[in-house]
């Protein structure tokens, strides 16, 4: 039988518990779930990944969820899956632990929490749901070449080890090149530049990142207290070569991207 775990936007740690409560019983059925929730109930139950199936998201079901913000939504679709999690386990509970008795069934829970408009004539408004916090450091080698760099963040809790290190490095990778070698001229609004001749970074530039997570002991008290990964991991990492820069030479670079440095050397003038 195919038991599917499906949530909206509000619900992860009676999940957890469900699954091990009766990960013998899951252990001779298929679950259906998403990605990081797939992961929460193998880790939960000690399942093998092979018996769970994902689920792609689907917007025809989903309520209104205001905007798109990468940063938020391992919390908001995280709280939404614990919460159902909790009807289903209600279910269970009800029918003795028979889960063939809820074939057919189909469980779902909604939690969003709203945020205050810009300018809300309100004392403390709320702008965001979970608030991140990341810092980076960028080191030189003699020659000016980014070398390393260290990004720690505050996502809270890390649900997804892999994701949230292809997030770091990726953000990074996108800031240096719009730090240092990335341009994008438009002429009356119409781009000049063709993709091979932006300025990505290649294979061979790319310097050692080193994504370390922070997660403090006093967590929100949703989704086991993740806080997700959007934007942010891209933000400081401009900023950080900037002060690198600097930290050598003493000169305050303020254009993108960046000039002298080993990506953009100055012109050589033309022999008199």
């Amino acid at each position: 039988m195919n038991i599917a775990l499906m949530s909206h936007d509000r619900k992860k740690e009676l999940m957890v518990q469900f699954c091990i409560a009766y990960c013998g019983i899951l252990s001779k059925h298929t679950i259906c779930a998403t990605n990081t929730t797939g992961r929460l109930v193998a880790e939960a139950t000690g399942l093998p990944l092979e018996k769970l199936r994902n689920m792609g998201a689907n917007s025809e079901v989903a309520p209104d969820s205001g905007t798109t913000s990468g940063s938020r939504q391992t919390l908001i679709t995280g709280e939404a899956v614990r919460m159902a999690a909790a009807e289903l386990r209600a279910d269970l509970d009800g029918a003795g632990g028979d889960l063939s008795a809820l074939e057919g069934l189909e469980y779902s829970a909604e939690f969003f929490d709203p945020t205050d408009k810009l300018g809300a004539d309100k004392p403390n408004p709320k702008s965001h749901v979970a608030y991140g916090f990341a810092t980076h450091v960028v080191i030189l080698d003699g020659e000016g070449r980014v070398k390393e760099v260290y990004a720690a963040h505050d996502s809270g809790k890390v649900v997804n080890p892999t994701s949230i290190q292809g997030q770091i490095e990726g953000g990074v990778l996108m800031g240096l090149g719009y730090a240092l070698t990335e341009d994008f001229p438009l002429k009356d609004c119409v781009p000049q530049a063709k993709f091979g001749t932006l300025g990505l970074m290649r294979a061979d530039q790319i310097p050692d990142i080193h994504a370390i997570y922070v997660e403090k002991e006093e967590l929100l008290p949703f989704a086991y207290g993740a806080k997700g990964i959007g934007e942010i991991a891209t933000i400081p990492t401009a900023p950080a070569v900037q002060g690198a820069y600097y930290a050598r030479d003493h000169i305050l670079r303020t254009s993108l991207p960046m000039q002298d440095t080993f990506y953009k050397k100055p012109a050589k003038k033309a022999a008199p």
